[in-house]
């Protein structure tokens, strides 16, 4: 009767130089908490204790979050039409559509 050998088992941990390129991001939940902002200010007060600019990951959107943040803190209104003034000339902000990104 011969016996069969069985290989071992690896336990050992995956290699660690495994290296993430992209950080985690959702661009689409970007979008979405950038309109909540824009469509009702007020959510900027639930938000700031846990929000800010550094946590986008789309550098557009971390200029724009900190244009709302500045224009709440001032008293003034955030909203699309303003801040489509102050984008008009970013690359970025023509590029992803101007004023109808910040609108829809």
């Amino acid at each position: 009767m011969a016996m069969s050998l069985v290989p071992a088992l690896d336990l050992r941990p995956p290699h660690s130089d495994v290296v993430i390129a992209v950080a985690p991001h959702n661009l689409e939940a970007e979008q979405a908490l950038l309109g909540v902002l824009l469509y009702d200010n007020a959510a900027y007060e639930r938000l700031t204790d846990a929000l800010n600019g550094r946590h986008f990951y789309e550098p557009f959107h971390q200029r724009l979050f900190q244009s709302i943040e500045t224009h709440i803190r001032k008293g003034q209104l955030a909203e699309p039409i303003l801040l489509a003034d102050e984008f008009k000339k970013d690359p970025a902000f023509e590029e992803l559509g101007g004023l109808r990104y910040l609108a829809d």
